[in-house]
């Protein structure tokens, strides 16, 4: 069968999942401190930056279960945020990297063009722990990049070009109208209560002729062209854990069907020039090649870490322990045995007017 060959580095694999929930909060020195900020509104027309203290962090998350959660009542969100999930964020990035470079094969030239006349800027919605962030602020130097999430688990000492901000993405964002030439989005649909009130509020922010670069996953797994069959009769298991849990999150008004949103782009008027494409990666090691069997490998590490997560938002929706326990095992033991699962990445580009 054939497989699209990339360089992975040698040490992809298993990660060992014996962490430490609290390491998040450990201060790794006396270095100045450039921290997450947090908007405060001063009254009504105001509003200022403040910068969180160290006793500020833990205040952030909400412990549930030996897992951490973000701790603000009206988020959508509804995975961990703790370290196992930080190191799924990881190998995600590290795989798309690898795949398409962290530019996404040039998708961000256009916006980040040396311009001698202005300062370029950047911002990354829900950034998590600022990876994706972090390794473009190497690339372009010359541009200030910010990234928001809901909750501080990016780096407390980023680069002089980089600033991270509390920020719920389904708020007003805080910034004037063009004052950014690129945004980024990843993976954020979990986190988005309605799609087109972000899409609107993207557009608002980019300069005509910015960039809106979205990355999201299809919501189910597939087989990969080359193996017979279809999902539904080769992994049953697999096709009744996703429909589970997308039914939970349909019932809370989220759709994290990631192949929606090229469509919702083209079809919101703010945007020409958009480019669409969808890549496959390949979960598990059936692909006979061993810079993708590594890839597949990490992805099935990560998509069990993912699996495990959705083990409290199941629980909230009412299914037993047990229920839960055979939905998630039934669902690894799949990906752990059968050939030719792929999963879907729809990246979608575009130009604002």
């Amino acid at each position: 069968m054939s497989c699209q060959v990339v360089e992975v580095p040698s040490t992809w694999g298993e990660v060992p999942d014996d962490v430490d929930i609290a390491a998040q909060f450990q201060d790794i020195g006396n270095e100045r401190l450039r921290t997450f900020a947090r908007t405060v509104e001063l009254s009504d027309i105001a509003s200022s930056l403040e910068e969180l203290q160290d006793n500020d962090f833990p205040a952030c998350f909400a412990e549930r279960n030996g897992r951490l959660y973000p701790s603000e009542a009206n988020s959508v969100y509804r995975l961990p945020v703790d370290t196992p999930e930080q190191e799924r964020y990881t190998v995600n990035h590290t795989m798309l990297k690898r795949i398409l470079g962290v530019d996404y094969q040039g998708a961000t030239d256009s916006a980040l063009t040396p311009d001698p006349t202005r300062l370029r800027r950047v911002l990354d919605l829900c950034c998590g722990n600022g990876k994706w962030l972090l390794d473009m602020a190497i690339r372009a130097p010359h541009a200030q990049f910010v990234g928001v999430d809901i909750v501080p688990i990016a780096t407390r000492y980023p680069p002089d070009n980089v600033q991270f901000e509390l920020l719920d993405v389904n708020t007003d964002l805080r910034w004037d109208n063009e004052h950014f030439d690129l945004v980024h989005a990843r993976d954020v649909l979990m986190a988005v209560k309605d799609y087109d009130v972000l899409l609107h509020e993207v557009a608002r922010l980019l300069r005509p002729g910015g960039q809106f670069l979205s990355v999201e996953w299809s919501n189910q797994l597939a087989v990969h062209i080359s193996f017979p069959g279809n999902i539904e009769d080769i992994a049953p298991a697999t096709v009744h854990f996703f429909d589970t849990a997308h039914h939970i999150l349909a019932e809370q008004g989220v759709d994290i069907d990631g192949s929606r949103v090229s469509a919702n782009i083209t079809t919101s008027n703010y945007f020409t020039n958009t480019n669409i494409r969808k890549i496959y990666v390949p979960v598990g090691t059936w692909c006979q090649n061993a810079q993708m069997d590594e890839i597949g490998s990490s992805f099935r590490t990560a998509l069990k870490r993912m699996a495990r997560g959705f083990r409290q938002m199941f629980l909230d929706y009412g299914l037993s322990d047990e229920e839960v326990d055979v939905l998630t095992a039934a669902f690894i033991q799949e990906i752990q045995t059968v050939e030719g699962l792929v999963a879907f990445v729809h990246i979608t580009s575009a130009e604002r007017m």
